[in-house]
């Protein structure tokens, strides 16, 4: 997965208050930040409309292309999502896109252009789109609405590649967020995770020292910050004082919170999220060395989630069930990869080949089979598993290929 990112359009959507969060980041001072944001805020625009010029009005967003000034901070900001891409590197689930590994490749900068890279949509999203996210959220806490916002647009480019484009999702949001142990992708849950980013914030009430803490401490902490009411306060201030009930939530008290020396975001959000119980079929998955595309599939199939012509059916999208392979029998996931003519052969030379001696069964005595005979991490057992979601993988790319191709 690569992606293309325009410089003359970040050019003109750069956010003014991410910039000023950066230059405070860098230490520069107070009065010269004071100065570089009076430049950029306060430019006006026109346009030209036969030949005469509309009223000017004020811009909100961008710094100015020949402004001087302009190519300084452009790179300043930069720079900082040079940092987060650099940082993926050490993510143990980070794989690099296809021939760059070697040179240990995730972005490519030119005079007007940038590429970023990396292996697959879920990929890209868990280690690019949400570390965006996570460094915001650790900054201020994010409304509601903006939250959602990241959340669709993850969603939406998942499924479709396209985050103009909704369509229905195989697998619900909340169930791709669990562990991998659990049936989920590990996603992000980007609502647990801002609750315990702000939980950052109300933690430092309750041991730090800084400016603004002893502020909100001298107005409404006289009695300590845990059971706040602070009906009048901003927006902000309120939010981070109402993160005590998440926390509560999560089995943290205010004398817990007293005690840490260092706060954890991602230790607190694991407690936020809670133990789900694990699945069978996660070795199927998880413990497969074959290619992603196989993985993802075998992940939709042992779930039942694929488009199988009994659940397009069920969505009143297509009338006609029967399989596409073998024209005999109606298709679902059951029939489509184990008991169709079509798939069954293949799984006859598939088990010759491991010198397996057994008849081909459905799809649910395979998985547990697979669970029983296939454990651990044996050359045999691997292979199998690898084999398995190569055909499954296959068989499902042949049914899409007749059904299009038609």
């Amino acid at each position: 997965m690569h992606g293309e990112s325009g410089y003359e359009e970040a050019y003109a959507f750069l956010e003014w208050t991410f910039l000023e969060q950066i230059l405070g980041e860098i230490q520069m001072s107070a009065i010269i930040i004071k100065w570089i944001m009076q430049c950029i805020t306060t430019v006006t625009y026109s346009i030209q409309v036969n030949g005469h010029n509309t009223t000017p009005f004020k811009a909100k967003r961008g710094v100015r292309q020949g402004d001087p000034m302009s190519p300084y901070l452009f790179v300043i900001a930069m720079d900082y999502l040079t940092r987060i891409q650099k940082t993926l590197q050490t993510n143990p689930e980070f794989h690099y896109y296809p021939r760059c590994k070697r040179q240990k490749t995730v972005q490519l900068s030119f005079a007007d252009d940038q590429l970023m890279f990396c292996r697959e949509r879920a990929q890209l999203i868990k280690n690019v789109l949400y570390a965006i996210q996570m460094f915001w959220s650790q900054i201020f806490a994010l409304p509601k609405k903006i939250i959602q916002a990241v959340k669709t647009i993850c969603r939406r480019f998942l499924w479709t590649i396209n985050t103009e484009i909704s369509k229905k999702a195989l697998v619900g949001w909340d169930k791709l967020c669990w562990p991998k142990t659990s049936g989920g992708l590990n996603f992000l849950d980007i609502y647990k995770w801002n609750k315990a980013a702000v939980g950052k914030l109300l933690w430092n009430l309750c041991k730090n020292k800084k400016l603004w803490v002893v502020w909100i401490h001298s107005y409404y902490g006289q009695n300590g910050v845990w059971n706040i009411q602070a009906k009048q306060a901003s927006w902000v201030v309120q939010k981070i004082l109402k993160a005590s009930k998440h926390l509560q939530e999560a089995g943290l008290t205010e004398v817990n919170m007293r005690s840490m020396t260092q706060y954890s975001i991602s230790k607190v959000y694991m407690q936020m999220r809670g133990t789900k119980e694990k699945v069978g079929w996660r070795s199927l998955v998880w413990t497969n060395y074959g290619a992603l595309k196989w993985i993802f599939i075998m992940y939709l199939v042992v779930q039942r989630r694929l488009a199988t012509n009994d659940r397009l059916a069920k969505w009143r999208v297509m009338q006609d069930l029967l399989c596409h392979l073998c024209q005999l029998v109606n298709e679902d996931h059951d029939h489509i990869f184990f008991q169709c003519d079509y798939a069954a052969e293949i799984w006859r030379s598939i088990l010759q080949w491991q010198e397996i001696r057994r008849n081909v069964m459905n799809w649910t005595e395979e998985v547990q089979w697979e669970m029983q005979y296939m454990k651990g991490k044996t050359s045999r057992a691997l292979m199998y598993i690898m084999a398995m979601s190569n055909v499954v993988y296959h068989i499902w790319l042949e049914r899409n290929a007749r059904i299009f191709k038609q």
